[in-house]
């Protein structure tokens, strides 16, 4: 395993434990600014699951011999590059948000809904290759 890949599980194993600490906290109606974080962590949490989900998916289907493929073999490789790349995509721009929200108490709230957003949205090309889940 990659350590990339490593600090990835381990990042989602934490905002996992949050979601336990959190049984009461209601996200639909946070009332400060912890609570909004802590509920965009959550809402993160479950999308970064699912998009993990999504790709373990879409390389699951590049098992099995060439001959039960509908696609080269190749793509695989597509799909992998792709996703490394789309990682240092999304990192990129959730710094930039961050950034530009640099000196507000909302700084750290609309990187996390930002990296939602974008990480809904890769799932959604993920499913492309393997269909919902």
């Amino acid at each position: 395993m990659q350590e990339g890949e490593l600090m990835k599980r381990v990042f989602i194993a934490l905002l996992a434990s949050m979601v336990r600490m959190a049984s009461a906290l209601d996200c639909q109606h946070p009332s400060s600014t912890p609570e909004n974080i802590q509920c965009a962590s959550l809402a993160l949490a479950d999308a970064d699951a699912k998009l993990n989900e999504a790709y373990d998916r879409s390389l699951a289907l590049f098992s099995g011999q060439d001959e039960d493929r509908w696609y080269p073999a190749s793509t695989k490789e597509h799909l992998i590059a792709a996703e490394r790349e789309w990682i240092k995509y999304r990192d990129e721009n959730c710094a930039a948000i961050s950034w530009n929200y640099k000196s507000g108490s909302l700084r750290t709230e609309m990187e996390l809904s930002f990296r939602r957003e974008l990480t809904e949205q890769r799932i959604k090309s993920l499913e492309l290759f393997s269909g919902p889940g």
